[in-house]
């Protein structure tokens, strides 16, 4: 077995039984023999290939290279081919080319390659089939384990490598991903799934692959505008490293010319000072350029920020207007209401004031009773007869005639003289 295939714990727990192993290395018997074993089988198999695919990040396989790695004991698998040619008829596994194929841009485009393309070419294909299968040189791409990696990868992309042109170099790198084919592979998914825009331009007559990831599931693409852009911000990154570079060589050339002066060269010590002013001047040419770079980009981005502030103001004014023509809200019928208003608050007011009088007529007959009333009343005050002397003196000789005899005044006790027996 090879030593890198898998881990031990990535393994199926029966690999070590010898007799089981040898059930499942050894060809497929015909599969209305035991439908359930053949079934089981196959499942093993393709469950093992998409185990060894995600694991190791290798998503491009062919017969020969599946069937090294999963050499047992010095024996390969007799039922691969079988395995291969099974998962490429459900369309577990397809070959590079046609996985690689660029992905249609547009909505008309996908409809002509559903509804035309495809059902043409769908005969064709499906005799193919075992053809293709069968050839060993033939490189396959295991879908599965491409489209689940792939969302792995976009969720380890930094947030500043999103919505911005960025080097397939740069992120590999970033990722420490060293295998650029497989990358490839899984960008090319995202790229399908308008998850990612992918670009190749000429640069110094190299082919330079750029990347933009987006947070939409809509892809707008990378523009010309996007290219530009990119193209300035290389050449920054390039000044900066230059003036870097040439900042370092001045300390040098200084430090250089301190030392030759020390040892009393002068001569020397200017030498080193004139190559210090050749490189002052080509340090100030590189800052004026990365200058006039960064404020390119400076006014980019403020375009950029006024064309979408505008677009933001034609938004909320074309959903403004939408508002205005559903509820019918014009100047006029604003008018026609708040004047419908007025009439209606008078009335109300009217209703108040009607509500608030009180019956005058009842008020003055009542008021007129009450004077009456008034007049007639008898002011005198009832005499009040006082008793008389004659009814005085019979009073005290009533209060004569009670025996009311005088009681004694209570003895007093001297409490310091009497004694207490107990």
């Amino acid at each position: 077995m090879d030593e890198n295939f898998l881990p031990i714990d990535k393994l199926p727990e029966c690999w070590n039984d010898d007799r089981r192993i040898n059930v499942l290395f050894a060809p497929f018997r015909d599969k209305s023999v035991n439908p359930k074993d053949w079934e089981s089988k196959l499942e093993f198999w393709k469950n093992l290939i998409y185990v060894y695919c995600t694991h190791n990040q290798e998503y491009v396989f062919t017969y020969p290279e599946l069937a090294k790695k999963f050499k047992k004991d010095g024996r390969s698998p007799a039922c691969l081919g079988v395995v291969i040619e099974e998962m490429y008829k459900n369309g577990d596994i397809q070959t590079l080319n046609v996985f690689l194929q660029t992905p249609p841009e547009s909505w008309s485009e996908w409809i002509t390659n559903s509804l035309v393309k495809k059902p043409i070419l769908w005969s064709f294909t499906k005799i193919k089939n075992s053809i293709i299968a069968s050839n060993t040189n033939t490189s396959y791409v295991h879908i599965n384990a491409a489209e689940s990696d792939s969302l792995k990868l976009l969720d380890k992309v930094p947030p500043t490598m999103k919505n911005k042109v960025i080097e397939l170099k740069t992120l590999a790198e970033t990722l420490k991903f060293n295998d650029t084919q497989q990358l490839n592979i899984l960008l090319h998914c995202l790229n399908c799934k308008r998850k990612l825009s992918m670009k190749t331009i000429q640069k110094k007559g190299n082919t330079i692959t750029l990347l933009k990831f987006h947070n939409a599931d809509t892809a707008n693409g990378i523009s010309d505008k996007d290219v530009d852009i990119f193209t300035l911000q290389q050449s920054e990154e390039t000044l900066l490293n230059d003036i870097e570079k040439l900042e370092n060589q001045i300390t040098k050339l200084i430090s250089d010319a301190k030392e030759y002066l020390a040892k009393g060269q002068r001569q020397s010590a200017k030498s080193y000072l004139r190559k210090k002013r050749d490189v002052e001047k080509v340090l100030e040419k590189r800052a004026n350029t990365l200058h006039n770079i960064q404020t390119l980009l400076a006014r980019v981005e403020d375009a950029q920020s006024d064309s979408e502030i505008l677009d933001s103001y034609k938004t909320a004014l074309a959903r403004l207007r939408a508002m205005f023509n559903e509820t019918g809200l014009t100047e006029e019928s604003v008018s026609e209401t708040m004047l419908e208003l007025e009439e209606v608050l008078e009335i109300h007011d009217g209703i108040q004031v009607a509500l608030a009088q009180t019956d005058t007529t009842a008020d003055s007959e009542l008021e007129k009773e009450l004077a009456e009333l008034v007049e007639n009343y008898d002011t005198k005050e009832p005499d009040i007869k006082l008793d008389t002397p004659t009814d005085l003196d019979d009073m005290e000789k009533k209060m004569a005639m009670l025996d009311i005899r005088v009681l004694p005044s209570p003895p007093k006790n001297d409490l310091n003289k009497t004694k207490i027996s107990l």
